[in-house]
């Protein structure tokens, strides 16, 4: 209930199931002796989405969990890349594990983060992947590129660059191409 326990606070002598976001609070007791310092333990369960476009539209700054499949496309370092029917995002920190382009992982899980105005997800919990097929990449003229395809495996074709060239927007450098 919220209160710090006394010796005539109910006594818990089967498991407690916890379902949601829950802060227990415990203390114990025993006759001839001091009672324990309070101890207490919050239990936070993720906001669940059901795809990548859930994800970016939730509001969510904790943990959030994707429970439908992504595909993986690239995967470099403490970089992976991720799709599914509904969008594209990039997963930023160490799974621990190493995907190849077509990898399923069904309940990614991690912190939604923004960076450069763009959502992502980090300190990442990824599940074991399941085989599936390949991610072929989108092909585009470079000036049909648009905010939209953030974080999408797309391929640039006919492009030819006399010198360097920056690619940036109104408000930010996103790069320079070579």
């Amino acid at each position: 209930n919220g209160a710090e326990p006394t010796e005539t606070s109910t006594e818990y002598t089967t498991p407690i199931v916890v379902s949601s976001t829950t802060t227990l609070i415990a203390k114990a007791f025993k006759a001839g002796m001091d009672p324990s310092a309070v101890a207490a333990a919050t239990y936070s369960f993720p906001v669940q989405v059901a795809n990548i476009a859930g994800f970016l539209a939730t509001a969510e700054t904790g943990n959030v969990a994707i429970s439908g499949p992504v595909t993986v496309v690239y995967q470099n370092g403490q970089n992976l890349y991720v799709q599914d029917a509904s969008g594209s995002l990039l997963v930023y920190g160490s799974t621990g594990k190493t995907f190849v382009n077509g990898d399923q992982l069904t309940g990614l899980m991690g912190i939604r983060d923004v960076y450069g105005g763009s959502p992502q997800m980090t300190n990442p919990v990824a599940p074991d992947a399941t085989s599936g097929s390949a991610v072929n990449p989108t092909v585009f003229d470079l000036s049909a590129v648009a905010t939209s395809d953030l974080a999408k495996y797309v391929k640039v074709e006919n492009v030819q660059f006399t010198a360097d060239v920056t690619f940036s927007t109104s408000t930010a450098e996103n790069g320079t191409l070579v």
